[in-house]
């Protein structure tokens, strides 16, 4: 037998004995009411995922009302400006600040200007080495023999050039010439207006060693200075 098909039926109004009006239960025609037991059933069904929910929330967060975890802190940074990339030293031949024992030597007289200059801005001094020197009168050495006027390739010194040309200079007038580009740097910004390379590699902090060489010809002076550590690294202030 087909069942009836599914409406609402509203039952009328009942009069208690206690004289009361009620409204009776509605029903649907054609099904069963729920019992008592199934309608506890579909309670709890609809009840589970909240309670699967919560269950989540505890074993990740672990349990209510403490709060999420907390992002991770930034990464810190070394301090500014940071220290220089390491190389290998020229451990041999350093001298007090006046190599030779001689005021008049070459190394004398291009190492006291420049640690002057270093001075007036707080520098430790430079050392004399050997080992650099021998480096920078290499270079001058093959500039006039070449005809050329550059830095070397992939060196791993800092390096200062000078040239002159119908005469000749002294120690002086080179790392006077290197020391007048601080016109055109500024410290407070790290730029320079024009060319201030051979300044900022003199007064770079972190170098601690310095050799020089001249060499010449008939019509042609070339001075080379070469530092360890090497200085002017992008990004980072000489002092």
């Amino acid at each position: 037998m087909r069942p009836a098909p599914w409406r609402v039926v509203d039952r009328p109004l009942r009069v208690g004995s206690d004289g009361v009006a009620r409204q009776a239960r509605r029903t649907v025609a054609g099904v069963r009411p729920q019992s008592g037991i199934n309608q506890r059933l579909m309670r709890s069904l609809l009840a589970l995922p909240l309670v699967l929910a919560a269950a989540t929330a505890h074993a990740q967060y672990g349990g209510y009302p403490q709060s999420p975890p907390a992002l991770p802190a930034p990464p810190r940074y070394a301090p500014y400006p940071p220290a220089n990339p390491t190389y290998g030293p020229p451990t041999e031949g350093y001298f007090s600040a006046r190599p030779g024992g001689s005021p008049r030597s070459l190394a004398y007289q291009t190492l006291a200007p420049q640690n002057a200059v270093r001075s007036a801005v707080g520098d430790p001094p430079l050392r004399w080495s050997d080992r650099l020197a021998a480096a920078a009168q290499a270079w001058a050495d093959h500039l006039i023999a070449a005809g050329q006027f550059a830095h070397r390739r992939d060196d791993s010194y800092g390096e200062n050039l000078y040239q002159i040309t119908g005469g000749s200079a002294t120690p002086q007038q080179v790392v006077g010439a290197w020391a007048d580009e601080a016109h055109d740097y500024d410290i407070s910004t790290n730029t320079c207006t024009a060319s201030c390379g051979h300044f900022t590699q003199i007064v770079w902090r972190s170098t601690h060693g310095v050799g020089c060489g001249v060499a010449g010809s008939a019509d042609r002076e070339v001075w080379v200075c070469e530092y360890y550590p090497p200085g002017n690294v992008v990004g980072y202030r000489p002092y």
